[in-house]
């Protein structure tokens, strides 16, 4: 990301995209190699059967660090029901943009990097905002001074009482 756009946060440049795009970066189109702008859609495909899938509960942490990447994963396990979130907001927005197009202004000469590519999230709507955690667990500043971790407590807490009368309780939790 070129250094005069750095300092802007991810969730206010994300909004200034569209107005300076060289194409559309609504819905799931993109800009192809040749030139053309194309359409994609992925449909959801249904996993086979394997006896060695792991049919547990699945629970994922998320706060403000999860971007990315890791934005869409959280997102995914959520809108799938694959498992539950628990802990902040992620810091990132769920829809987003990529792939990006660098080119030189013409009057300053300065390069910028312009997506060409919209990814929409699972269900395709956009409240403005990250995944929200299913169960919410904040992390205040007084637990990072004093070493504790309050999404890691619930999360214990949480396996504590599913696994209360389960005989490999201690191996799992300590």
């Amino acid at each position: 990301m070129p250094w005069y756009i750095r300092w802007i946060p991810m969730r206010v440049l994300i909004k200034l995209v569209p107005q300076f795009s060289p194409v559309p970066v609504t819905g799931s189109i993109i800009k192809t190699p040749d030139d053309k702008i194309a359409k994609v859609q992925f449909l959801p495909i249904e996993p086979e059967e394997n006896p060695l899938r792991f049919d547990g509960k699945v629970y994922v942490l998320i706060g403000e660090k999860t971007l990315s990447s890791a934005t869409a994963f959280a997102n995914a396990i959520q809108f799938y029901h694959l498992g539950v979130l628990l802990g902040e907001e992620t810091g990132d927005f769920i829809n987003g943009f990529g792939n990006t197009h660098t080119f030189n202004l013409p009057n300053t000469n300065l390069t910028i990097a312009v997506p060409v590519a919209g990814f929409v999230r699972p269900g395709g709507n956009d409240n403005g905002r990250g995944v929200l955690p299913d169960y919410e667990v904040i992390t205040y500043v007084e637990d990072i001074i004093e070493g504790r971790d309050p999404v890691m407590k619930y999360i214990k807490d949480l396996l504590k009482n599913e696994y209360i009368n389960s005989p490999i309780e201690d191996t799992i939790i300590k």
